[in-house]
């Protein structure tokens, strides 16, 4: 992907000489998590930088490469940094100052380091740049014709992010590599902070999260906001003279201690760029909640599938609203795709010469969705489910399980002597959630709130708690969801709790209790919990 990325940015500066001179590479790395711990994860990561270092596709522009996190280990602590570098010359190491310990992000396996010091290079760098040792540190790049700084992920979103002091000491570009993962309306909050951060002392910012883009207090390009694609290439033009008159009269003097500049004969214009039109700004188009629904998920479907190397998806279509969401996400990544990609989809369906014109086409090879009939079914669902499939060209079919669920009672029969019946036919409640779910768990049903009073909340929590201890463990072994919103019940990395729980809470309970109590002391609290258990097993799915 970096090789790719350097390639077409080759491309662009052939057909236009002036650009581009600077470049943000970014590779992703976040997911191997503790691996960081391994001394061969940070061998491979020098042996990529000495790739990219070595290759002609990398000369004569100032790359910004990082390979996302690129771990190196400085008086044995490991950082994570990225490296500037120009014609095979490593400008500087510059390590994360403000790690991400919060929401989807765990970097407690590295440090961060505030002073600039000198890093001895492993041999096989040494050998390719001739340096020994290069500067390690928040530093800076001082060219003929301007000063860059670079902002690393988290630290832009940190109430005093590098920039601010950057901006004061004279510092007119900002690059950013980032791996800031997917959430609904996020960019949204990205865009206030790019404006708000350029709005006190101006400046350019460069930011790449993942694919790449570029974006300062006025929009001059922007990226694809969800794409399939591997790499993404844009360019742009910008004037430095509109930062430093915009500077002119709300920066002063001695404001802040200078940064180290590290010097570099290098320049980003052109003496005969004078008359080049610049980008003008542009306005953000921002997908609304629906459509980042429909299209992020659809990528991350097909880079599960691609990557996981499987034939396409299954489905259980019961012609539900749950169901038919999640066929339309597929549906929409196959429109996607066929937009495209291509070489992916030919290995993916083994089959060389095989080019979509169609994404219902393409549904039929890579989707599969089956409607499960039972004798409880309706004519109704197993109509809308056939009808959903016809309409995204899903290869449907339709299974009778009344066989498979008549095993599965016929056993249960066998162990307790009792054969369960629905409620309508005499049953008790559990023996009606049973048979619908055969084995399904039991979890509270949030629509249940409109049940509850104000005395029976309590105990709507503490079931909550004892059901989700009871089947934490499950979620060790279920396939992690789609991140989009800023909680998930999966065990991934957003969700760092024990998989085994005292199912009692005990001390937590009764503190809940010991709390009611103070507040109705007048009310029997016995008698509330009887109630609310009453409301609470009908609402039980």
């Amino acid at each position: 992907r970096l090789m790719s990325s350097a390639h077409a940015s080759c491309c662009l500066r052939q057909e236009r000489p002036s650009a581009p001179h600077l470049r943000i590479y970014i590779g992703a790395g976040y997911g191997c998590a503790d691996h960081f711990y391994e001394s061969d994860t940070l061998l491979h990561c020098f042996q990529v930088l000495k790739s990219l270092l070595e290759s002609p596709l990398t000369q004569d522009i100032i790359c910004d490469e990082i390979e996302k996190k690129l771990p190196v280990m400085h008086h044995n602590v490991r950082y994570s940094c990225r490296v500037i570098f120009l014609n095979k010359k490593i400008l500087l190491i510059r390590p994360k100052m403000i790690l991400a310990n919060y929401g989807n992000n765990r970097e407690f396996s590295m440090m961060y380091w505030l002073n600039l010091g000198e890093y001895f290079l492993p041999r096989m760098i040494q050998d390719l740049t001739g340096q020994t040792t290069v500067p390690f540190g928040d530093g800076v790049l001082s060219s003929k014709d301007t000063c860059i700084g670079s902002e690393i992920c988290a630290e832009l979103w940190n109430p005093r992010s590098p920039h601010v002091d950057m901006g004061l000491d004279g510092i007119e570009i900002f690059t950013n590599s980032s791996a800031s993962y997917h959430e609904l309306r996020k960019v949204l909050t990205m865009s206030l902070i790019f404006r708000i951060c350029l709005f006190q002392s101006g400046g350019i910012y460069l930011f790449a999260n993942q694919k790449g883009c570029e974006r300062s207090s006025h929009l001059r390009i922007l990226s694809n906001q969800i794409s399939s694609d591997l790499q993404e290439v844009v360019t742009a033009t910008l004037d430095l003279e509109d930062v430093r008159s915009y500077r002119g009269e709300r920066c002063h003097p001695h404001m802040h201690k200078p940064y180290q500049r590290i010097q570099t004969d290098f320049t980003l214009s052109d003496c005969d760029d004078r008359c080049l039109p610049t980008h003008q700004p542009v306005e953000w188009i921002f997908h609304t909640p629906e459509e980042e629904i429909s299209l992020g998920p659809a990528c991350w479907l097909w880079d599960y599938l691609r990557r996981s190397g499987q034939a396409g998806f299954l489905l259980p279509l019961s012609g539900g609203v749950d169901s038919s969401s999640t066929a339309c996400i597929v549906y929409s990544m196959c429109v996607q795709i066929c937009q495209a990609v291509l070489e992916d989809v030919q290995r993916v369906v083994n089959n060389s010469s095989y080019r979509p014109e169609d994404p219902r086409e393409l549904c039929g090879h890579l989707f599969t969705t089956c409607y499960m009939a039972s004798e409880n079914s309706s004519e109704d669902t197993c109509n809308r489910a056939k009808d959903l499939a016809a309409q995204i060209g899903s290869n449907h079919l339709n299974i009778n399980i009344d066989m498979a669920v008549k095993g599965m009672l016929g056993i249960f029969s066998m162990v307790t002597g009792k054969w369960p019946q629905f409620r309508a036919n005499g049953g008790s409640v559990r023996e009606n959630l049973a048979l619908q779910n055969v084995q399904g768990n039991f979890v509270p049903c949030f629509v249940q709130i409109k049940f509850l009073g104000v005395l029976q909340v309590a105990t709507k929590v503490k079931h909550f708690f004892r059901m989700y201890s009871i089947n934490r463990h499950k979620m060790t072994t279920v396939t992690p969801s789609y991140h989009a919103e800023n909680y998930s019940p999966d065990d991934n990395l957003f969700d760092l709790r024990p998989f085994l729980y005292n199912t009692q809470w005990a001390w937590q309970f009764r503190c809940i209790d010991n709390e009611v109590k103070g507040i109705f002391p007048l009310i029997s609290l016995k008698g509330s919990y009887d109630v609310a258990k009453k409301n609470i097993i009908l609402c039980i799915c």
